[in-house]
């Protein structure tokens, strides 16, 4: 206890040494804050005909297919549609875009049926033909999507990216009608449902993106087709999204406008929330200050308003194997279990996080328990063991250690609390050195990667394959580490093709035991939580721990008469041979298609309360001039409004499965597939982008984005 203590006291002081540097790099020290008085003003205050969301960085791009960073996640989502979506509380497939789906025996072949009723802001209709070339356009390696790869589960489609097949007509995906989609696949897979909501695979207006190029996504081009609509966009101040009156569901959407503001940090963030600015912080948009969870949990208004939900999204370390010390396995397991977790979060995170020994976040599916033991735990005495048998007794003789991590204060406390952890437990000197992003994404590749570097991982589809193969298969990843383990990449092979829940549940826990346990490649460090401060008039909100939020189901505390949209769920068919496409039969056609990751600024921070009120005013200013210039568009929308406006009754089906009893709802269901001979995929998702996502932890990448 005393020894527990102490580093306990030492990891405080630096803490407290970290927040006074990144206080003087701002010229104005850290100052105390005090409990404030519960004030009528921020209790009673009136919220404007639209909600405000703010955005840390920038919005680097709208175009599904390029859509790689958190904030241009969930703009995507407000506008564009998925085939598929995620219930918010089971994670399961909902269907989205198609409104049923069939599949094989053999499970290598889907059929995706599309509503009928589903048009672009411009009143075309989107049709199968959209899909198709949306993903036929995606594959090409001249458009360089960061996604891409999620793609070559379908024929050919890696073979196509590479440039072996030139022909891109060849790819598994084709327009059977106007309204369905078919999708051949290399193997069977399961979560194939949940990977088609992905972002990667949404249709696009073939005619607007061949007629404006790169610019097709300018606000005054673009075409959607989700339950927003872009009517601005000036770019590093603001996005304004509008209620698309086109929307199937549209009669549901209670929130008529959707403000993104620009804000440069933290702490600028925080204080316009707390001026009534913002109507919500946290998750994904801009994290909350870390030094502030304090506070706000005391605060006699803000604790009301403070809520803190899991996410899908792991904060770890990764080694370079390939770079000595760290390439003998024996160092990197010392250096894990030099760490203590908890008292890292208890000390400086102080959001609730969930120490990880592995990598996988549960409950995804193929995501091993806590509570298995699995992976390498804080164990002092191990670790000098450890140590002392890879050569390096007491820490002598051991080499130069860089650790790096991309620019960021609450990433330097951590990484400073990890440097402390391990000198004091070890006898090993940890040089700590950061990098802005742009830069730090060149500085973790291979050859050249640090002993030591960080980084973060959210979900895409809630499968361990989209953790284990997607991040650390030694061939078909970005393979950051650059580790090559025959074994490991035997089994996330094997688990990726096989339909065997039970066996591929073990595949995948010998694979984390492999990862992070035997060869100690990478330190998880803990599992994302969001930490949010929403206002007490925004209803209907809840956190996605995956993907983008979904606005379109939030309200007005003092709406009169909300509306929900109605659960819909699907249970997939089986396929018969008659259905299948046939590369050479002529599909008839009513409609033709037509002829032919964000990287957060820190430089110039703004630390403290003092600095971010000057910014913060800067903001409502820009806020009250979108004001004076939304009237125009209001009308146009309206006239629009009128135009395309139509009764929707869909059928309506209640879903009570809680997200608690996710991974054995699976399992059950997934054995009633195998009874019946056909895959049931619209259970393979759990309860997460990460997405993406986020938490006033330093934010995680969704691919190769950070905070």
């Amino acid at each position: 206890m005393k020894l527990h203590k102490r580093i306990k006291q030492i990891i405080g002081l630096c803490l407290l040494g970290c927040i006074i540097v990144w206080g003087c790099k701002n010229d104005d020290p850290s100052i105390p804050f005090e409990l404030e008085e519960d004030t009528p003003e921020q209790n009673t205050a009136i919220h404007p005909p639209y909600i405000r969301i703010p955005i840390e960085g920038v919005i680097s791009t709208i175009d599904p297919g390029l859509t790689v960073d958190m904030s241009s996640i969930d703009v995507t989502e407000q506008l564009f549609l998925g085939l598929t979506d995620f219930d918010p509380q089971t994670y399961q497939v909902r269907p989205e875009l198609a409104e049923d789906w069939a599949i094989s025996e053999d499970g290598k072949i889907y059929h995706f049926y599309l509503r009928k009723d589903v048009t672009w802001t411009d009143g075309k209709p989107v049709t199968a033909h959209d899909v198709v070339w949306a993903i036929q356009r995606n594959i090409r390696s001249d458009l360089n999507c960061p996604y891409a790869y999620m793609l070559f589960i379908l024929e050919n489609a890696e073979a196509i990216n590479s440039g072996d097949e030139p022909d891109v007509t060849k790819m598994g995906v084709h327009a059977l009608d106007d309204y369905t989609v078919e999708f051949r696949l290399k193997y069977s897979a399961a979560f194939f449902p949940a990977m088609v909501g992905l972002w990667i695979y949404r249709p696009l207006p073939r005619e607007t993106v061949e007629k404006f190029g790169d610019a097709w996504a300018d606000y005054l081009n673009i075409q959607t087709n989700g339950s927003y609509m872009l009517t601005d966009w000036k770019k590093g101040k603001h996005m304004i999204l509008k209620k698309n009156p086109a929307y199937y569901d549209a009669d549901y959407v209670s929130i008529p406008e959707i403000r993104y503001i620009i804000v440069p940090e933290s702490s600028v963030g925080l204080v316009l929330y707390e001026h009534n600015e913002l109507d919500l912080i946290g998750g994904e948009y801009i994290r909350i200050p870390l030094t502030e969870i304090p506070r706000i949990k005391i605060d006699p208004v803000l604790r009301k308003e403070y809520q803190n939900k899991p996410t899908f999204c792991t904060y770890y370390f990764g080694f370079n194997t390939q770079r000595p010390p760290v390439d003998n396995a024996l160092v990197r397991k010392a250096l894990s279990a030099a760490i203590d977790r908890q008292l890292l979060i208890e000390v400086i995170t102080k959001g609730d996080q969930e120490p990880a020994t592995t990598f996988t976040r549960p409950p995804i599916f193929g995501s091993v328990a806590p509570s298995d033991g699995v992976g390498i735990g804080f164990n002092p005495k191990l670790a000098k063991k450890w140590l002392a048998e890879a050569g390096f007794p007491d820490g002598k003789g051991m080499p130069p250690i860089v650790l790096m991590h991309n620019t960021s204060e609450d990433n330097a406390m951590i990484a400073q609390a990890i440097q402390t952890c391990i000198q004091y437990y070890l006898n090993v000197n940890i040089s700590v050195k950061d990098k802005e992003w742009t830069v730090y994404v060149d500085a973790i590749e291979q050859p050249n990667t640090p002993h030591i570097f960080r980084l973060g991982w959210c979900a895409d589809y809630p499968d361990a394959n989209n953790w284990l193969y997607d991040v650390f298969h030694p061939k078909k990843s970005s393979n950051y580490i650059g580790w090559d383990n025959t074994e490991f990449e035997t089994i996330v092979d094997k688990a990726q093709v096989t339909s065997d829940i039970q066996e591929r549940i073990q595949l995948y826990r010998r694979a984390e035991q492999i990862l992070c346990e035997e060869e100690a490649a990478i330190i998880p460090i803990y599992f994302y939580t969001a930490p949010y401060l929403v206002k007490p008039w925004i209803k209907g909100w809840y956190h996605m721990a995956m993907g983008g939020q979904h606005m379109r189901n939030w309200y007005y505390n003092d709406d009169p008469n909300p509306k929900h949209a109605p659960v819909r769920t699907v249970k997939p068919k089986v396929l018969k041979n008659t259905d299948y496409y046939v590369p050479d039969k002529t599909i008839k056609t009513n409609n033709p298609p037509a002829s032919q990751k964000e990287s957060p600024n820190d430089s110039n921070r703004v630390e403290t309360k003092e600095q971010a009120e000057p910014v913060a005013e800067d903001i409502k200013k820009q806020s009250d001039e979108i004001n004076a210039q939304t009237h125009s568009v209001e009308n146009e929308i309206t006239d629009q409004s009128e135009s395309v406006s139509e009764e929707k009754e869909p059928d309506t089906i209640n879903n009570t499965n809680n997200s608690d009893s996710l991974q054995s709802s699976q399992e059950s269901q997934l054995r009633e597939h195998e009874q019946n001979n056909s895959l049931d995929n619209n259970v393979l998702t759990t309860d997460s982008q990460h997405s993406n996502s986020e938490s006033n932890d330093p934010e995680p990448e969704n691919k190769s984005t950070a905070e």
